[in-house]
């Protein structure tokens, strides 16, 4: 599944579906990455944390941008928290739209 933000100058694909195992590891990731802020989470950091799990752990392919070209920055100040931030929430209604089960 093809993801782009024109305007952003970013684009990058997911897979088109899920395994068992993949969601399992992306959500403990995530849990994980969560627990260790104590509860001190802003809307940026929670979609931070999302676009650095998806990153790591391999949902995030075909990455492409022309101000981060490197999805996995070298250092936060290589980063471009616009891309972040519409990365992050793009990961959110994916992992939404494929963990939802539809009413009857």
């Amino acid at each position: 599944m093809h993801k782009a933000h024109d305007g952003l100058g970013v684009s990058f694909d997911l897979p088109d579906s899920l395994t068992v195992r993949q969601l399992d590891a992306y959500q403990i990731a995530l849990q994980s990455a969560v627990a260790k802020l104590n509860g001190n989470l802003s809307d940026a950091r929670y979609y931070a944390i999302l676009y650095g799990v998806a990153v790591e752990s391999g949902l995030v392919t075909n990455w492409k941008s022309t101000t981060m070209p490197d999805a996995t920055p070298a250092t936060v100040d290589d980063a471009d928290a616009r891309i972040i931030y519409w990365t992050g929430r793009t990961i959110r209604e994916f992992i939404r739209a494929i963990t939802e089960i539809p009413p009857n």
